[in-house]
């Protein structure tokens, strides 16, 4: 993978053309509200969405389940179209479409 984009020093977006990852750092004084407390410095877990229409179909769906909204939808800058939500076991998930990456597709071996 590469770094596609690196804001900061605590935050890295890393892409194979088909694959993402995004790493971030949780500042130390946040780490004790997350699940596993210090010890899992783990900010979320994300999925690429196909377009802004899936991730706000998404989040109306969520919300009509009363699934916990960590983050609420949110049209970025960049055209990205995000929202957080909680999973069961409050581990913090972002739904993205993200207008770079979104639009890859894998292509056949």
């Amino acid at each position: 993978m590469k770094a596609v984009w690196e804001p900061d020093p605590q935050n890295v977006y890393l892409s194979s053309g088909s694959d993402n990852l995004a790493l971030h750092e949780v500042p130390p004084d946040e780490r004790a509200a997350f699940r596993g407390g210090a010890d899992q410095p783990l900010d979320h877990l994300g999925f690429i969405a196909a377009s802004p229409e899936a991730v706000e179909t998404v989040y109306r769906s969520m919300v009509r389940a009363g699934v916990r909204i960590v983050k609420p939808l949110k049209i970025h800058r960049d055209g990205s179209h995000s929202f957080y939500l909680s999973d069961p076991e409050g581990n913090v998930i972002q739904i993205l479409f993200e207008p770079h990456i979104s639009p890859l597709r894998l292509s056949e071996p």
